[in-house]
């Protein structure tokens, strides 16, 4: 009895240690793929993260913002708690836990040229961008062009090659 008392224990302090991993690790792609974009007719003084009901994402883009710059440009990252609060951002990221809002949220900035990134979307939502998975144990990611290209927003073929590539 005690070892699974043990082993439960054990499973529940390496689960967030984990998870917290996962977040960082989803925090740089997300730095990385401005690399590899280009926003048409941006002409923005800062480029705009924003995190739609995710701290811990919030926290980890907002320290890696303070030590770049995209374009030459100041990053800001926001935190939206709201739906209807959300705007002038380049990047929306909602984690699994608002894939139940997802399509309101694409209400509010389907008219917005917002790269919209999600975690684990388990779904046909033709309003993603590029959405984060897990496969073979690895953090990886799916990118949908077309959706790209209808929010003028350009992507670098070298993004292509590393992403899977979806179509709906």
């Amino acid at each position: 009895m005690k070892k699974i008392v043990l082993s439960i224990l054990i499973l529940f302090s390496v689960c967030p240690l984990l998870f917290s991993q996962n977040t960082k690790i989803q925090a740089m792609f997300v730095y990385n793929f401005t690399k590899y974009l280009t926003w048409e007719g941006d002409e923005s003084e800062t480029f705009n993260i924003g995190v739609y009901k995710n701290k811990d994402f919030f926290n980890e883009i907002e320290l890696l913002a303070a030590n770049f710059k995209v374009a030459d440009k100041q990053v800001t990252v926001k935190e939206f708690s709201n739906i209807e609060n959300i705007a002038s951002c380049h990047i929306l990221y909602t984690s699994e836990q608002s894939l139940p809002e997802l399509k309101k949220i694409w209400e509010q900035i389907s008219t917005l040229p917002i790269l919209l990134v999600t975690s684990d979307a388990d779904t046909d939502f033709r309003g993603i961008n590029i959405n984060f998975i897990v496969k073979d144990k690895r953090q990886k990611f799916e990118l949908y062009p077309p959706n790209l290209r209808d929010r003028k927003i350009k992507i670098d073929k070298e993004l292509l090659n590393k992403a899977i590539v979806k179509k709906f």
